[in-house]
């Protein structure tokens, strides 16, 4: 049986620590497992609102390179979920699925004001240039229309990745 849900943190410093290699756990388990028990600990961790599982849960799909339309609906999810502080983690997942279903969730992910990723001065808007460059890579009738929506954002610099997000097609 693959790590309880209790168990993934141990999973997770064994992997940085280098006690276990992702090798050793392909050894053990093969990926249908491991992306099965992913996805259910996603939706454990949603229902907890458990923001360190999601942490750690994130990084076992960067480590194991998992992919699946069950974790692209969470995903939609919890880019809009204001419980956690792994927005930026989740547009860049979103960027590599390309789906037509994620557009609205990106759109609206945009102008969500975070205090965690308010920071003095900051003109960057990472978050939103990273949802705005997932629209730009799902490359839709519909993720267009929202680049063209965004573009008319009063918030200049947003507003301004949009354009340029749409004039790099």
């Amino acid at each position: 049986m693959f790590y309880s849900y209790n168990d993934i943190g141990n999973l997770v410093s064994d992997l940085f620590s280098g006690n276990t290699t992702k090798d050793a756990i392909l050894k053990k388990y093969d990926k249908a497992c491991i992306t099965e028990k992913i996805e259910d600990y996603f939706d454990i961790a949603c229902q907890k609102k458990d923001f360190e599982m999601i942490d750690d849960l994130i990084y076992l799909i960067y480590c194991f390179e998992v992919e699946s339309k069950t974790l692209l609906n969470i995903f939609n999810n919890l880019i809009l979920a204001t419980w956690h502080y792994k927005h930026e983690d989740i547009a860049s997942l979103l960027t590599e699925y390309h789906s037509d279903s994620s557009v609205l969730c990106l759109k609206n992910a945009t102008t969500m004001d975070l205090d965690y990723l308010s920071y003095e001065g900051d003109t960057t808007f990472a978050f939103a240039k990273k949802c705005i460059k997932a629209l730009g890579r799902i490359d839709s009738e519909s993720s267009k229309a929202a680049l063209i929506e965004i573009s008319k954002n009063p918030n200049k610099y947003i507003a301004n990745m949009a354009i340029k997000q749409l004039n790099s097609d």
